[in-house]
């Protein structure tokens, strides 16, 4: 109970009953803003998140996660945001975190306020998603900073009113019998206006001085309740304004395209760049939305209004490729939208187009290097093997005879060894000119090889036209040659197989014509024998060797040794390939080479494939029980693919292997077994990958319709052939088929790895070039099943592989990489030399090295502007000077003294790959 005058009641229990008031007042202002705000941002970022997501979905596409990088920096800079992340489909792991580039300054609101408030805005996560594919999932949450400081800037405000209100509103009490309560119903109407959200209520002051006081200080509260509102809408206003900059700026086109009811469309908006893309202007599509149809190849109009067509009641996802009319820069592009429905019936198709002239580009030329001899210009083994395969069924069609002949140049290398290697090319080029020049416009001539060619020959139906033939052609290689300024001979001995005489297919023909080949160089060489298909003696020793292959199945002489696959860049062992061993009792442990083709005709090889698959999987299912999640991939041979039960019997010893996972196994094919009957591979590869099972082609790029059969054929995994990875160090063909293939996988969305992976070299460069898994004896060599575990505990990566942080090289600066390949070389080749003097001396001339010749050639042109190329010009030159004074030191006999100055060649060594290293870089930031 309250004691004293009543004046003193009034008073007390007036200002107990303000408190809790107006305590509870400013938590349900404070309240009010905060979900107000909450509101605001969310709807903001889903608004930016929606402008977004076009642009990571095609970053995504094409793996750059440097342009995810800096879209996701770009959103930070607009300010409020805590968070900004890119995680992988799974939404578990992070691919990309945004970055903030100014921190954000405090406003002075306590610690203990902001604890009291506890404001987190809720986290909003938005799939990154095309065709039903989800690429990533972009995990926004905004900031709440922005808002605690401004309710600690309008709560402390607003105390202080209160404090003034509160002594004027004792003031008036004195005289509120006199003045009555209708200045107080005046605020208590104005607070309550502002109660209800509006901004522009206010009191009026009166002419009591207390009233007019806590109305100033009402007002004033007011007024800045008004100013943080402002303040807000003003920073949506700049978040949109922002935005559509960078819709401005990114490298697609972007558009929305409103279709309504009636089929009348218009475009809400296009970007600069859509209109850059079509060539067209922002008047002219306003005006008539049917002018983009004008800037399509009239080929390909009808393929895109069929393929709008197909989806536009479905109202599924669009895509679409093809290209645009003569005279335009772009050539191919691509469009992609997404529809949405409206309210009033209308559909909004959202999408985007870029410019993919290039990636089909891509595809022609890398056409080109699988069919064509890149020195000759010829067609090579990949083209060969389709040409006969048409030139057989031309002869069985029309009944005429086909010549297969198998020719290898006789005394060829005496002139490459004595003449040099470009003397050499130029020879070969002279002689498939002059082969072009003997043979008919129908006929084939093909390089498969170092000095061999193979010719096709059709309509061959008389053996005295045959024969003539053969004799041009003996005499047109035979004739001298000017090469280098030396007049040369070479002569040709040549081996034929003709066809139906001996029906066979393509690979056998190949395979007679080459065995006749060499019994031509056995008589004599400069001549030309038929294969007998008869031959018994040939005939009897394959037989014996396929009995000794099938005793040998019987009695468990054969092994299966296991290849190790890898993440470079992870440095996590991936699985292994299961390689089959012939423990044979006399000749000891050999490799498949020496028997695998033997029996690639015979039933043999199906029987050898079940006992791999067998053994594959036993040993699968022993590594799973020991904890080890590891995949095994196991050769299949073609003829053991065609048996139309293969599907059914890997069930059947899936089920008897039961600990051993489906989906760890993979089968590799070779093209061969693919391209036999594409449609019926197609088939049983679907059918295996219902229960788990995956594939792989294997050898990829040796094949000879890689390209066309690609996209009909759901292997998962391409195996890029060890022929091309091993020699792409110094080989720029094998380089460029390489690089070809791994953009190739990316276009249609398959996983690579590399074969023939020898040195750490080998690993950086596909690494550069987007290549993580790798195989190869730089790894490691097959090895016993039992060799595995300890294996695994000791293997580590190679550093330089985790130091590539992701970064992909242009295909420019790909030859910068083997020049510092080279440079090692020459380094190893002096160590080797100084060891003993016997072997061959590096080149002394700093200019005429192939270092040397790069960096005064190709290295000058693309780097030469570069402050770090001409840093790297001294230091070779002191480390062909100090190989000069070593190797005058090995040659007056002061061998030791010139070795014990090889750590300052090494030293030297690394200071030039360190500089070439610091030139990537520069090269990298242009």
């Amino acid at each position: 109970m309250i004691g004293g005058s009543l004046q003193r009641r009034i008073f007390i229990a007036v200002t107990l009953m303000m408190i809790p008031i107006f305590a509870l007042y400013q938590v349900i202002e404070v309240r009010s803003d905060i979900r107000a705000a909450s509101r605001h941002t969310t709807e903001d970022v889903q608004d930016i998140a929606a402008a977004a997501l076009p642009q990571l979905k095609s970053a995504l596409i094409v793996g750059d996660f440097a342009m995810v990088q800096e879209t996701l920096d770009g959103i930070m800079h607009l300010g409020h945001f805590r968070d900004l992340q890119l995680l992988d489909p799974g939404g578990r792991d992070v691919l990309v975190a945004g970055r903030a580039s100014v921190a954000t300054q405090e406003k002075g609101a306590p610690h203990w306020f902001a604890a009291l408030l506890d404001v987190r805005f809720p986290m909003q996560s938005f799939p990154v998603e095309s065709g039903g594919v989800v690429y990533g999932v972009l995990r926004v949450e905004p900031a709440a900073a922005f808002l605690v400081d401004e309710l600690w800037e309008r709560t402390w405000a607003a105390a202080v009113a209160w404090i003034v209100s509160l002594a004027v509103f004792m003031a008036l009490l004195r005289i509120i019998l006199e003045r009555g309560l209708k200045p107080i119903a005046a605020l208590a109407q104005a607070a309550h206006s502002l109660g209800e959200g509006d901004m522009g209520s206010r009191v009026p002051e009166g002419d009591v001085p207390e009233i007019a006081a806590t109305a100033r200080a009402f007002n004033r509260m007011t007024n800045k309740l008004a100013e943080a509102r402002g303040m807000l809408e003003e920073r949506v206003r700049q978040a949109t304004h922002d935005l559509q900059q960078l819709i401005m700026r990114i490298p697609v086109g972007v558009y929305k395209l409103r279709i309504s009811p009636d089929d009348t469309m218009h475009f809400d908006f296009v970007s600069p760049r859509w209109l850059e893309l079509l060539e067209l202007d922002a008047a002219a599509v306003r005006d008539d939305p049917g002018v983009v149809m004008a800037q399509v190849h009239p080929d390909d109009a009808d393929s895109l209004r069929r393929a709008f067509d197909a989806v536009k009641t479905s109202l599924g996802d669009f895509q679409w490729e093809g290209r645009l009319r003569d005279g335009l820069r772009a050539r191919w592009i691509r469009l992609e939208a997404i529809p949405t429905p409206l309210d009033n019936g209308d559909v909004l198709w959202e999408g985007i187009q870029y410019d993919v002239t290039a990636i089909k580009e891509h595809e022609i030329e890398l056409d080109r290097i699988a069919h064509y001899d890149p020195l000759t210009q010829i067609p090579n083994r990949a083209l060969l093997a389709d040409r006969m395969r048409q030139a057989i069924a031309q002869a069985r069609r029309v009944q005429t005879t086909l010549a297969i002949c198998y020719l290898d140049l006789d005394g060829f290398k005496p002139i490459n060894d004595a003449l040099g290697h470009e003397a050499g090319d130029a020879l070969l080029v002279e002689i498939a000119q002059r082969l072009l020049a003997t043979v008919r416009g129908g006929d084939t001539v093909a390089r498969i090889g170092g000095d061999e060619f193979v010719l096709l020959l059709a309509d061959m139906d008389r053996m005295e036209e045959c024969e003539k033939t053969l004799g041009r052609i003996l005499a047109a290689v035979s004739a001298p040659a000017l090469i280098a300024g030396s007049k040369v001979s070479v002569s040709a001995s040549i081996g034929i197989a003709l066809y139906p005489r001996d029906d066979a297919d393509p690979d056998t023909l190949l395979r007679h014509a080459d065995q006749a080949m060499y019994q031509a160089k056995q008589s004599g060489r400069n001549n030309y024998i038929f294969f007998d298909p008869n031959l018994e003696d040939a005939a009897r020793r394959h037989r014996d060797l396929l009995q000794q292959i099938e005793n040998g199945l019987a009695g468990s002489q054969f092994e299966l040794f296991y290849q190790p696959k890898v993440n470079m860049r992870l440095g996590v062992v991936i699985g292994f390939e299961a390689l089959v061993r012939w423990r044979h009792p006399e000749r000891d442990l050999l490799p498949p080479q020496e028997f695998l083709p033997l029996i690639e005709d015979d039933d043999l090889i199906i029987a050898l494939g079940d006992w791999v698959i067998d053994h594959a999987l036993a040993q699968l299912a022993q590594w799973h029980r020991q904890g080890l999640d590891l995949s095994v991939s196991v050769n299949v041979a073609p003829r053991h693919l065609q048996q139309g039960d293969f599907a059914a019997r890997l069930r059947q010893r899936l089920s008897m292997h039961a600990d051993a996972p489906p989906h760890r196994l993979e089968i590799e094919i070779v093209e061969s077994a693919a391209l036999a009957d594409t449609h019926h591979i197609a088939e049983l590869i679907d059918t295996c990958r219902e229960f788990g099972v995956s594939f792989a082609l294997d050898d990829f790029g040796t094949g000879y319709s890689s390209l066309s059969y690609l996209k009909n054929l759901p292997a998962q995994t391409l195996k890029i052939d060890q022929s091309f990875v091993r020699d792409m160090l110094v080989d720029a063909n094998d380089l460029a088929i390489v690089e070809g293939v791994i953009g190739l996988t990316e276009v249609f969305r398959r996983q690579v790895i590399a074969e023939g992976v020898e040195t750490a070299e080998h690993g950086t460069l596909l690494l550069n070039m987007g290549c993580e898994l790798a195989q190869g004896f730089g790894i490691a060599r097959p090895m016993p099943a039992n060799d595995v575990e300890g294996w695994l505990r000791k293997w580590k990566p190679d550093p330089a592989w985790s130091a590539t942080e992701g970064f992909r090289w242009p295909r420019d600066d790909l030859p910068l990489v083997i020049a510092a390949s080279s440079h090692r070389s020459w380094v190893e080749q002096m160590a080797d030399f100084l060891a003993d003097g016997t072997g061959e001396c590096p080149e002394l001339d700093g200019a005429c090295c192939r270092f040397g010749t790069w960096y005064a050639g190709n290295g000058q042109r693309r780097y030469g502007r570069i402050p770090a190329y001409a840093a790297i010009a001294p230091t070779h030159d002191r480390i062909h000077a100090l190989g000069r004074e070593m190797v005058g030191l090995l040659r007056q006999g002061q061998g030791e003294t010139a070795r014990a100055r090889l750590p300052e060649l090494f030293a030297l060594r690394d200071e030039l790959l360190s500089q070439l290293h610091e030139l990537m870089r520069a090269a990298a930031t242009l």
